[in-house]
């Protein structure tokens, strides 16, 4: 490594540890928006009213499935704000200083957006239920095994990871609100809920702590994923079921006209 690399490398981590868990988080969202700029229409172009857009108008809201969804959401970020709120104490724990843990929060937080890239790249070729189980399953372990951890090695990879996996499932979870109701009202109530439970976790992880340390914490951890699981699958299969039985209508009426 040059001596202008070196010096470039000790800018990049002391802005990071300056920065700390906020930054991270702040610079990963400017990251994230920079994509959109070039998803913005020049101007806008009115669609016709087709016969389809005229019966997705005419589906009623789907309040129920609307409910399962922000819950799974609302846990989901809970979970992450319940561990992400206390990881520079648990980085402690494994004897870093702060310089060091700011930078591993910081490069974590960067290194998240190759969970959102996989996405991009998986799609839904394997469908959406087995690459989203995965998802969950590799946050629940990464999760748990940050809770317990007092390795610095184990914590300086496991949050890297974790906050890829975390950003691996968000789109799975956005792409169900999204099939729910194609007008977006779904998806609108799905960010509000994940700021909720971003906002929620590190206050529910302080109690945990104070009543039960972080044991109390995994287990929060192993209950909200089951039921986050539970609700995104029951989902995901209702929806596979409408999908099908559309299908099956739309082959059926077009034999008919034959």
């Amino acid at each position: 490594m040059s001596s202008q690399q070196y010096c470039s490398y000790q800018i990049i981590l002391a802005d990071f540890s300056e920065w700390g868990v906020n930054g991270s988080y702040t610079l990963l969202f400017l990251l994230l928006l920079l994509p959109l700029i070039w998803r913005i229409p020049a101007y806008y172009v009115p669609k016709e009213n087709t016969q389809s857009e005229s019966t997705e108008d005419d589906k009623p809201f789907p309040l129920g499935s609307t409910i399962m969804v922000c819950l799974a959401m609302t846990l989901f970020f809970a979970r992450d704000g319940a561990l992400w709120g206390f990881a520079q104490e648990i980085g402690k724990r494994t004897g870093m200083g702060d310089e060091q843990i700011g930078a591993v929060l910081g490069m974590a937080g960067v290194l998240g957006l190759s969970g959102a890239f996989l996405v991009a790249f998986v799609n839904v070729r394997f469908g959406r239920a087995l690459p989203m189980s995965l998802g969950l399953v590799a946050v629940t372990v990464l999760s748990l095994l940050l809770c317990f951890t007092d390795n610095p090695t184990v914590y300086s990879v496991g949050v890297s990871v974790w906050q890829a996996a975390t950003f691996f499932v968000v789109p799975y979870i956005f792409g169900i609100a999204a099939a729910l109701d194609p007008k977006g009202r779904v998806i609108a109530a799905c960010g509000g809920c994940l700021l909720l439970g971003g906002a929620i976790g590190p206050g529910l992880s302080g109690i945990l702590i104070e009543l039960g340390g972080y044991n109390a914490v995994g287990l929060f951890i192993l209950a909200a994923m089951f039921i986050v699981a539970a609700l995104a699958l029951k989902l995901n299969h209702s929806l596979w079921l409408r999908e099908r039985n559309t299908n099956t209508d739309n082959l059926a009426a077009e034999s008919a006209q034959t």
